[in-house]
């Protein structure tokens, strides 16, 4: 999977407040956020204060294999934050 593919998925599905691409930071509260971190990519979820679950974190060696699990992760995301309201 794509940069773009990843981009449009997340629009057509209602995943925006659920993604950031960058790292945590005190905004990021209830995300999945994807970072660059040298030769890896790193997928992290935070919880309600921005906190990463340390559980969470995953390391991937390409970019297509982190925004596949990425886009997973912003549905099960979305599911869980819906049904919990």
């Amino acid at each position: 999977m794509d940069h773009e593919t990843v981009l449009d998925l997340v629009k057509q599905e209602g995943l925006e407040k659920y993604a950031r691409f960058g790292r945590p930071d005190a905004g990021s509260a209830n995300k999945v956020c994807l970072f660059h971190d040298g030769a890896r990519w790193v997928i992290v979820i935070t919880d309600e204060r921005a906190v990463v679950q340390e559980r969470t974190i995953r390391e991937f060696d390409s970019e297509p294999d982190a925004l596949t699990y990425m886009v997973g992760a912003l549905r099960v995301m979305k599911g869980y934050l819906e049904f919990s309201r």
